[in-house]
């Protein structure tokens, strides 16, 4: 592949990213238009689709809506749809898990047992932290 051929593709797969950004970005402020309105099992609705829209932009802000829309839920005393928000949380956030992962697997990352307060002790109190049940292997080694 040539120069030429590898910045044209470059240009085209930033415009095509680019463009997909910009309608998820118009239909979550569309979305949030329509919630300053909106009442009841409708702003339920609204309040669902905004949270699955920013999940990938916002998590944070994605189950807030998420939570806002079981709270509505609960006003409405409707179970079924407060049983509809929490399974749609968790596919969220089980989603969310899996595309990190994904990204992650590449980065052929070595699992560690020791937890941040063996990594403490290991910094500022190293007998104490060889006392401990998971300790780092290259310090299994040292004596």
């Amino acid at each position: 592949m040539t120069l030429r051929e590898k910045i044209l593709l470059f240009c085209v797969l930033t415009f095509f990213t680019l463009n997909l950004a910009a309608q998820d970005q118009a239909k979550v402020d569309s979305l949030k238009n329509l919630l300053v309105s909106a009442d009841g099992e409708n702003r339920y609705h609204i309040l669902i689709d905004l949270s699955s829209e920013l999940i990938r932009l916002d998590a944070a802000q994605a189950l807030e809506y998420t939570d806002e829309a079981i709270a509505v839920a609960r006003e409405l005393e409707k179970t079924n749809l407060e049983i509809e928000a929490l399974i749609s949380d968790e596919r969220q956030v089980r989603n969310l898990k899996r595309e990190i992962e994904n990204r992650v697997k590449d980065l052929n990352l070595k699992r560690i047992t020791t937890g941040y307060c063996g990594l403490y002790w290991r910094k500022y109190n190293f007998d104490l932290y060889r006392q401990a049940r998971y300790i780092l292997q290259e310090d299994r080694n040292e004596s």
